[in-house]
């Protein structure tokens, strides 16, 4: 079961939520996203799910372990040529059932598109679709309870932010008083605020609200590392040092850049004195095998 783990005191009341304890491979924000997703699979009546992900993949990870806990047959396509060798995360995949398909980065930029779809079911039949990262409508519902059981008198909510998604669904559950500040692990500010803006627009319906809502939004994009799954040696190295101090495990791709993020904006003076913040641990932490590679 999730916690919050305080890391400080001074300057300011620093909390991290511990997502990652949420579930044994359903980790962090992946069990909110799935958990609708699987739920409309099951009343659809529906033996099949399908997805899509990275060789490193957490999505595609947690749902081929919730597939075969919840008894569907699962379909993974996979951005690549088959590799020689399989990452950690495809080998469990495999074990859990998961059916793989690798297809060229060139096939993967299309899988949103009908005709893919269509191509898709005619190699697999009928299947309940999830896209790449859970990221769709019920994702958000999902993710809009990642807060219920926190304290509300943080003031500041921090996440890191792939797909928008997890940040949609936490901006929707924020109270009048609380802000979000995002930090996307793809470096773009003004990709990441479109995504927000269109899962936003997904549950509301209505762009007014949509900018009513993005007023408690702030987005940080100055702590990519150099873009999605990049590890530099100074994030390493700042993993290395959390892990040291706090015991406590970060994810190469999503936490630890947010947590360093957030940690340069407490030296700048972003918040006030004993201002309470809370960061979100999203889990993921399955992927840092790719650094024992």
């Amino acid at each position: 079961m999730e916690s919050t783990f305080v890391l400080f005191e001074d300057p300011i009341h620093l909390e991290l939520l511990r997502l990652d304890l949420k579930h044994p491979y359903s980790q962090g924000n992946k069990w909110f996203k799935l958990k609708y997703n699987f739920e409309k699979a099951i009343q659809t009546n529906h033996d099949c799910i399908l997805t899509f992900g990275g060789p490193w993949s957490n999505h595609l990870h947690a749902t081929a372990l919730e597939a075969r806990e919840k008894g569907f047959k699962a379909i993974g396509i996979v951005r690549g040529e088959e590799p020689k060798k399989w990452s950690p995360t495809l080998l469990d995949c495999k074990e859990a059932g998961m059916q793989l398909h690798f297809i060229s980065r060139a096939e993967y930029s299309e899988k949103e598109e009908p005709f893919f779809k269509a191509w898709l079911h005619d190699i697999y039949g009928r299947f309940y679709l999830i896209p790449e990262g859970g990221s769709n409508f019920l994702g958000v519902n999902g993710c809009m309870e990642i807060l219920d059981n926190t304290d509300e008198k943080q003031g500041w909510i921090c996440c890191a932010a792939g797909t928008g998604a997890t940040s949609a669904g936490i901006a929707l559950s924020l109270k009048p008083h609380q802000k979000l500040l995002v930090f996307p692990v793809m470096g773009d500010g003004g990709q990441i605020d479109q995504a927000i803006r269109k899962h936003l627009f997904s549950v509301l319906m209505d762009w007014d609200a949509v900018e009513e809502s993005m007023e408690q939004v702030e987005i940080d994009s100055r702590w990519s590392f150099g873009g999605f799954g990049k590890t530099p040696s100074e994030l390493n190295a700042f993993m290395l040092e959390f892990q040291q101090q706090y015991h406590i495990e970060l994810d190469r791709v999503y936490t630890a850049k947010m947590m360093f993020g957030l940690l340069e904006n407490i030296k700048e003076g972003k918040f006030m004195q004993g201002e309470n913040v809370l960061a979100i641990h999203t889990g993921g932490t399955q992927g840092n095998r790719e650094l024992d590679v």
